[in-house]
């Protein structure tokens, strides 16, 4: 009795042990602004995907010209996408994202329709699958990413060893989460600082663009759709590498009882931080376009670095490889507060063991679900294959993003007397469900 007590001074821990659906009295602490949603979003984004997919949308696209587009249509199609995520996030306050709108959406009990509770089964589904696959596939690559940039300044003349990319992995893994088991206040700080670090990164890429489009290396841009595909297959394949750089758009609504005045906090967020997102892929494209030919872009599963030695030689290996280092470590950062939030909600509502709903009393942060989340990231950080790990990753989770989007036109239907704070029209949610089935075939 004496360790339960103690344990029951440090964590808050749930009450009502019989059934998952009465909401237990841990809270965490509202501590995500404005400026901490804009950080999330953008920051979430911005990392390891822009720096790795600009190889298969090109490929795929043929031609500069053609890849644009694609990069721009898959940035509009996220942004649909993240702002039916909004109205959803209005309508239903809960932490969680998909986990709470696909329940949400597939369970409800009206007089007027039959009482469905399908959707107990399709979250349950979606909580196992993302906290033991989706969720971490995605840090695992976005932190082996970091392993392979933030060494590489160590090994300019020859490949990286695998083991040091693994252990840098780890160890840049373990410092996030250090960090989210202290302070949630100090995790969305340094999520903003981090942000700010890979928007100034990205300005320095795309200046060594400008500059060389300056000095009269513009032989790219003259021919700009020579070569393009137009193939509805191979295409399709561009866009499917272009949105998986661009996912991340859902991070804030993992969040979402944690937000100052949610009515505006999610939607102003994503106005704000999904233009910034595209403008600076599309600079940024254009900067790889500007100094590497479509063939030696298709050879590197690493744009950055080949880019940064034709524009100055191992100096420019270097800085390149630590402002991707920064970027990612920011991405990393936001897959972490996603991941947790949903394993802490999941737990809270009886879907996991109740154990990862607790919060620590004094720091407000769920450390059960942080801890149990890292060591899942590390277990798919091992194998170390980052196209296998894409691949399985971006199949499995728009899956559930059409779910999500299914059940807010079902909401719109069952629930249609209900306020709404926030309501996209009803073409941008069936560009998004459409989407959504063209990224499942």
């Amino acid at each position: 009795m004496d360790n339960v007590d103690e344990n029951e001074k440090v964590f808050l821990l749930p009450k009502d042990t019989a059934k998952g659906d009465k909401q237990s009295k841990e809270k965490l602490g509202k501590e995500l602004s404005l400026v901490h949603g804009v950080a999330f979003i953008a920051g979430s984004i911005i990392g390891s995907g822009i720096f790795i997919s600009p190889n298969g949308v090109i490929e795929q696209a043929g031609s500069y010209g053609m890849a644009l587009v694609t990069w721009a249509l898959g940035g509009l199609l996220a942004t649909g996408g993240g702002l039916c995520l909004c109205e959803l996030g209005n309508f239903v306050r809960k932490s969680g994202c998909e986990y709470a709108y696909i329940h949400e959406g597939f369970s409800f009990n009206n007089r007027n329709y039959f009482v469905i509770v399908l959707g107990d089964l399709l979250s349950f589904l979606f909580t196992w699958t993302s906290t033991f696959c989706i969720k971490p596939m995605s840090i695992a690559i976005i932190m082996l990413t970091f392993g392979n940039y933030v060494v590489k300044p160590f090994f300019l003349d020859c490949d990286v060893p695998t083991e040091i990319i693994k252990i840098s992995s780890v160890a840049a893994l373990g410092f996030l989460v250090i960090m989210n088991c202290y302070s949630v206040k100090l995790s969305v700080r340094v999520m903003v600082v981090l942000t700010v670090l890979k928007l100034l990164a990205a300005v320095f890429i795309v200046a060594l663009g400008i500059r060389e489009v300056a000095t009269g290396c513009n032989q790219h841009f003259q021919h700009f759709f020579d070569g393009s595909n137009y193939s509805p297959f191979k295409l399709s394949l561009a866009l499917y590498a272009a949105l998986w750089a661009c996912d991340g758009w859902n991070t804030l609504n993992y969040g979402t009882e944690e937000a100052h005045n949610v009515n505006k906090t999610l939607h102003r967020s994503m106005y704000i931080a999904m233009p910034l997102v595209v403008i600076t892929y599309l600079l940024i494209n254009l900067s790889f376009f500007a100094v590497l030919s479509v063939n030696e872009i298709t050879a590197s599963t690493a744009v950055a670095l080949p880019f940064g030695f034709k524009a100055l030689g191992n100096a420019g290996v270097v800085m390149i490889s630590l402002s991707v280092a920064v970027s990612t470590l920011g991405s990393g950062n936001g897959a972490l507060f996603a991941g947790t939030r949903l394993i802490f909600v999941a737990a809270r509502d009886g879907q996991l063991p109740l154990l990862f709903s607790g919060v620590h009393r004094q720091h407000k942060t769920p450390i059960q679900a942080v801890l149990l989340f890292a060591f899942l990231g590390i277990i798919m950080l091992i194998p170390g294959d980052i196209g296998q790990l894409i691949n399985s990753f971006n199949a499995a989770t728009w899956i559930f993003y059409g779910l999500c989007f299914a059940g807010l036109l079902i909401m719109r239907i069952t629930r249609r007397r209900d306020p709404r704070p926030y309501k996209v029209s009803m073409y941008t949610t069936l560009t998004a469900y459409q989407t959504s089935r063209l990224m499942k075939m």
